[in-house]
């Protein structure tokens, strides 16, 4: 699901979908999320916000902690989170 970052409703749209899935399905999500580690990736992500500004298309940046609460109730699968 990557449309998460385009929607200020996304914890509730999540919600949403999670209740409607049935047992033991699988969710994949692809979020922007500004919080990088490294140097480097802080460049790459603040050139990539300078253009996603520039489009007219919303784009919500959420934390770690947002997007896992997101997905609150779901069982993280293998690769996990990724970068």
């Amino acid at each position: 699901m990557a449309i998460t970052a385009f929607q200020s409703i996304a914890a509730s749209s999540v919600t949403r979908l999670r209740e409607q899935l049935p047992a033991g399905s699988y969710l994949a999500v692809s979020h922007a999320s500004d919080a990088s580690r490294s140097p480097a990736a802080k460049d790459i992500l603040e050139g990539l916000r300078q253009v996603y500004d520039g489009t007219g298309s919303d784009v919500t940046w959420r934390s770690r902690t947002e997007i896992e609460s997101m997905l609150d109730g779901c069982r993280m699968e293998a690769p996990g989170w990724t970068t």
